[in-house]
């Protein structure tokens, strides 16, 4: 039986705030500020080892042969590349995030932990990706698609920003795994009216080949309830990768 507390803190609050701060602003400002509000805590906040264990998901399946160039797209404070740095010192790391705080935080935290591979910058995550110079090795984009206005066209861009032999990882939260998830996607639909949509595993699938990926599939799951002070828990680790390259 769910916890009557643990339902409220996890969707009805959150929900509320979220439909206060539509009313208060743009829509395409009202994720940045609310990203901006918590990149003080992202990383010691009630939810911080959930996100964190999101990178941790995708670390066993990624890539670090030779001199990858990596691109992580919603990257927050950096967690996800200021860990990989340290796991490979050798990488070039580029994170780009719409919120200003989050990248403040980035630059603040690699600069304090000596990690001179990285750079963080202020980018919009689909109107801005031409204007990144690759190809890179990997891109990544960890609890951050289901932000995307148009995601169809986001994900043709970062296919033709990756290299042939390059390998996309993205970790969401999935429609079909979850009743929150659905709730969430119902919320933000018709009651926050935003951009923000939840796809299911089978259409994110589809997407990633219409963009031009022709090796996609899922690589890990994780479905679980009361994981890392989540209430409950689905998600997915998608790879794709351009035609002919698959390991």
């Amino acid at each position: 039986m769910i916890a009557p507390n643990s339902l409220w803190q996890e969707f009805a609050i959150p929900v509320a705030a979220k439909l206060s701060s539509a009313s208060a602003a743009l829509p395409e400002r009202t994720i940045e500020q609310q990203f901006d509000q918590w990149a003080p805590t992202y990383e010691s906040g009630r939810l911080a080892g959930w996100y964190q264990a999101q990178t941790e998901i995708l670390l066993d399946h990624l890539d670090l042969d030779g001199y990858p160039r990596i691109l992580d797209i919603g990257c927050g404070t950096g967690w996800t590349l200021r860990r990989l740095s340290k796991r490979a010192p050798h990488i070039v790391g580029v994170g780009i995030d719409v919120s200003s705080g989050m990248v403040q935080q980035a630059q603040t935290l690699s600069t304090s932990e000596g990690l001179t591979n990285l750079t963080f910058k202020k980018m919009d995550w689909e109107s801005d990706l031409d204007d990144l110079s690759g190809p890179f090795d990997a891109i990544l984009c960890i609890s951050a698609f289901h932000y995307f206005a148009q995601p169809l066209r986001a994900l043709i861009r970062m296919r033709s920003i990756i290299s042939d032999g390059g390998q996309l990882l993205i970790v969401e939260r999935a429609l079909d795994g979850s009743i929150l998830t659905r709730a969430w996607n119902f919320a933000h639909r018709h009651l926050v009216k935003d951009h923000v949509t939840f796809a299911a595993s089978d259409h994110l699938s589809e997407m990633a080949r219409q963009a031009g990926f022709g090796n996609v599939r899922i690589l890990d799951r994780v479905n679980r309830m009361f994981w890392k002070n989540k209430l409950n828990t689905s998600l997915l680790l998608l790879e794709a990768r351009p035609e002919g390259n698959i390991q």
